[in-house]
């Protein structure tokens, strides 16, 4: 079988202790789920999350948490790992998710699980149950009470607290995703990741009714995408790791879409000294930063969605 780096990523979008963006067509219902914190903004279907990430809402800028965003103690794709995540501020949580021999889709990154577990061996050669029996270790190394979360799992806990995004893994089939998807009802907070306007023609013809985030590597290519679909309604652009091309930028927020932009890698250590490259990613015009320094870069964000709530209204706590 062939072995592919494909991730997948779920996004939690959490707004904790500030207002929030509202339409005529989204309407603020209480979520299922006790949300932590309590301020959150719970959609119906996808057509009101993708409503609600327009460009023209101007509720300001969001953070997506790498891995989940990993902390001592708290590994990369683990459900207790997210939970710190959203306390920080308005973030996406980004994980990865694969599937056993047995064809369980569960969050692990690597394919094997010799770094982040107590075990080894293929992912995709182990059975669940065995991968049930593993524990994960935190980015030190250190092994913690924690176990993979399956994406069920992950979808269950998210409701009512996160929208989440999914980068599906290339032989994952897209047909198990969104029945995944569809057995929770969650076609209001799952975005789905896809690299290619091929693979964004294959989700299209299952799920249209979805919401999608669509890497784009230059104006060029988004021409195309637009060429042939004619609008962004349902995409979050992705514009890569590092600065982003300012022509993509100007023609995302043209088509009243949102750009997102990775600063995980060399970008986030620099970060740690220096913590205005965030905000220069947001003078770019990015609206959401993926980003393994979690707290840090919320720091920045929360303090420009200040500036922004005024615009945002109708969602009470």
């Amino acid at each position: 079988m062939t072995r592919t780096t494909g991730r997948l990523i779920i996004v939690a979008l959490l707004f904790a202790g500030i207002s929030a963006c509202s339409s005529s067509s989204i309407t603020s219902v209480p979520a299922p789920y006790l949300a932590e914190p309590d301020n959150y903004v719970y959609f119906e279907n996808g057509a009101d999350l993708s409503d609600y990430l327009r460009f023209d809402r101007e509720c300001g800028p969001l953070v997506s948490a790498h891995r989940g965003g990993p902390i001592p103690g708290f590994p990369e794709n683990a459900i207790e790992t997210f939970r710190q995540s959203v306390r920080t501020g308005p973030v996406f949580l980004e994980v990865d998710v694969r599937f056993t021999v047995d064809s369980v889709l569960v969050l692990l990154h690597d394919e094997t699980l010799d770094r982040t577990t107590n075990g080894s061996g293929y992912i995709d050669e182990t059975s669940f149950e065995a991968v049930r029996a593993l524990h994960l270790r935190d980015q030190n190394g250190v092994l913690t009470p924690f176990q993979i979360p399956t994406l069920s799992e992950a979808l269950a806990w998210s409701k009512g607290r996160a929208v989440v995004t999914l980068d599906v893994k290339r032989d994952v089939h897209p047909e198990h995703v969104v029945a995944t998807i569809r057995e929770h009802n969650a076609e209001g907070f799952v975005i789905i990741i896809v690299y290619s306007t091929d693979d964004y023609r294959t989700y299209q013809n299952i799920a249209p009714d979805l919401v999608y985030s669509v890497s784009f590597e230059s104006s060029d290519e988004l021409r195309e995408f637009l060429f042939e679909w004619d609008s962004l309604q349902n995409v979050i652009a992705w514009t890569g790791v590092g600065y982003p091309d300012a022509d993509i930028v100007d023609l995302v927020h043209q088509n009243n879409a949102l750009a997102m932009a990775g600063t995980f890698g060399d970008l986030d250590s620099l970060a740690l000294e220096d913590p205005s490259i965030y905000g220069n990613f947001l003078m770019m015009g990015i609206d959401v930063i993926a980003t393994d320094q979690v707290q840090l870069a919320s720091h920045v964000v929360n303090r420009e969605r200040r500036n922004s709530v005024p615009k945002c209204s109708g969602l009470a706590r």
